[in-house]
């Protein structure tokens, strides 16, 4: 990025180069900050601003960030870092997750399915690791999962794996509030769960 600055500014006088940049930034941050409640003229200023200030919405904010573990600070030692020994004798879970590309000009859609988390990695750090039993049609396509027996689970990896967090669509370590899975959210909630969200901008808080 420098070096491109650089060959700008040999090229055109740095004012030039400087209002671009500043140009670009400008455009982008708009982009990102603004979630849709104030900026679209169509909108009922009236109706984006009792939600942005209501009292439900203060008040359940509050308790979140009340209620939040900020994991940046650790006064005291609170989070520990524990060996890999100690995860030996563990169970961890990890959901599947089915994801449909979109079409491309020369090819198709593409579907992928599968843990979320690769599964021969965590083999070498836990005891035991689950993951949810694909369930296909008559013609072999993969149509949801059935979750596993959750009895015993120490730990639960949620929408974890990396570089690809899942698309936009994929619902990556999300369980659906469908009645098979009635059953799992008990158990999970039962124990320590890591859950990675990915969020490109604000939330669009007008619609509801």
């Amino acid at each position: 990025m420098l070096e491109a600055y650089d060959m700008w500014a040999a090229e055109h006088d740095n004012g030039s180069a400087d209002a671009r940049f500043r140009a670009s930034a400008e455009r982008i941050l708009k982009m990102f900050f603004a979630p849709g409640l104030y900026e679209n003229p169509y909108l009922d200023l009236g109706a984006s601003q009792s939600i942005v200030t209501s009292d439900d919405k203060v008040t359940a904010g509050y308790q979140a960030q009340l209620d939040s573990i900020v994991m940046l600070k650790n006064e005291d030692r609170t989070i520990k870092k524990l060996p890999l020994a100690a995860w030996k004798n563990k169970t961890v879970y990890i959901p599947s997750s089915k994801a449909t590309s979109f079409a491309g000009p020369w090819s198709g859609a593409e579907t992928t399915s599968g843990p979320t988390l690769s599964v021969e990695v965590a083999k070498k750090y836990f005891k035991e690791v689950r993951t949810d039993t694909e369930v296909k049609d008559a013609d072999g396509n993969v149509v949801g999962f059935q979750a596993t027996d959750l009895k015993g689970v120490d730990l639960v990896l949620v929408g974890m794996r990396s570089p690809d967090n899942g698309t936009n669509f994929s619902k990556a370590g999300m369980i659906e509030n469908a009645p098979r899975h009635q059953d799992v959210l008990p158990a999970v909630a039962a124990v320590p769960a890591l859950h990675r969200r990915r969020r490109q901008r604000p939330p669009d808080l007008h619609r509801r």
